[in-house]
């Protein structure tokens, strides 16, 4: 992953993806999470730094869990690829 990855950037592509596998639009997102088109647009470009608040709204509208959006933003910007090597490398630094 580039150097210049931003949690920002990943959270959009996370929310785009989740969006376009349940064949849902902007439109329709938005509508579910009442968020702003434009805004939800925004986001998923990694262009706008979507607060707690509307990252909850997002995952509520996609029916995702929002814990699991952030723990999958989390894997994508670390060098391992599990939960469980992520899991063994933070109980080695100590």
């Amino acid at each position: 992953m580039s150097s210049r990855t931003t949690f920002r950037s990943v959270l959009g592509d996370i929310i785009r993806e989740n969006r376009q596998e349940r064949l849902m639009s902007m439109r329709e997102l938005s509508a579910k999470s009442s968020v702003a088109l434009s805004y939800i647009s925004e986001v998923e470009r990694g262009q706008k730094e979507a607060s707690s608040e509307i990252l909850a709204q997002l995952a509520e509208g996609l029916g995702v869990p929002l814990y699991a959006i952030i723990v999958e933003a989390g894997y994508r910007l670390q060098e391992w690829n599990t939960p469980e090597e992520i899991l063994d490398k933070s109980l080695t630094i100590v």
